[in-house]
């Protein structure tokens, strides 16, 4: 029983995308699709068939940073999550302003990552997790 949660992850570092990965689908999360800058992430997005339940997003990269495409993606889905991951906290209010749900600081524990996804998710704490036999 997976628990709800499609994930997108934009960072402009392959390894924190790759991480965000492992971590998410261990933890019974679907990662849907990733990019590697802005420009990518909004393209992608568009095509994404069902959707996602919430994207991780970085805020320096190439090409267009977060805050751009923040306001790109609300603007493909106005419901969509964001989940902004940074070291730059000049920008949590703006960020937060422009209609991120959420700002994690850079570097952050995994467990905050995930901890900050159910409570914005509004996944229980107690929720649907893999059964022990299929884990």
């Amino acid at each position: 029983m997976h628990m709800t949660g499609r994930m997108f992850i934009v960072d402009d570092e392959p390894s924190i995308v790759e991480l965000c990965k492992v971590v998410l689908q261990r933890r019974g999360f679907t990662v849907v699709g990733s990019a590697l800058d802005g420009e990518e992430a909004v393209s992608k997005f568009r095509g994404l068939k069902d959707g996602a339940d919430m994207i991780l997003l970085d805020y320096r990269m190439p090409r267009k940073n977060g805050l751009e495409t923040l306001s790109a993606l609300l603007n493909i889905d106005p419901d969509i999550k964001v989940l902004f991951m940074s070291a730059d906290t000049s920008i949590i209010d703006v960020a937060l302003r422009d209609g991120a749900a959420g700002f994690l600081v850079k570097p952050f524990e995994i467990s905050e990552l995930i901890d900050t996804i159910k409570k914005i998710l509004r996944i229980p704490e107690d929720g649907p997790r893999l059964s022990r036999a299929s884990a």
